[in-house]
């Protein structure tokens, strides 16, 4: 998280970045879309990409996740810090 100091110094980029996002008409309505992502996109909107990133999903469970998991013998807490998503994986998708 920013501080408020640093927030001020981003708010236009964040801003824009939001519009663009917003234009460009990612995003969904409710918690069904985002979790169904990356394997089925439920708007329509953006398929091929992610199909794309389902692949690189599926990477990151089978070379990192699974391997990960199976040496530390427990579930592995993941923070997304680009889309600030907490994952715990494998046993659960979204916290």
């Amino acid at each position: 998280m920013l501080s408020h100091e640093k927030a001020g110094t981003y708010k236009h980029f964040v801003e824009s970045y939001d519009k663009v996002r917003h234009d460009e008409r990612w995003g969904g309505r409710d918690a069904d879309y985002y979790r169904a992502l990356p394997y089925r996109d439920l708007s329509g909107r953006h398929t091929e990409i992610w199909k794309l990133r389902a692949i690189s999903f599926t990477a990151l469970l089978k070379e990192v996740v699974h391997p990960l998991t199976k040496e530390l013998h427990r579930p592995l807490r993941i923070l997304d810090a680009v889309s600030y998503t907490h994952l715990t994986l494998p046993t659960k998708r979204i916290v």
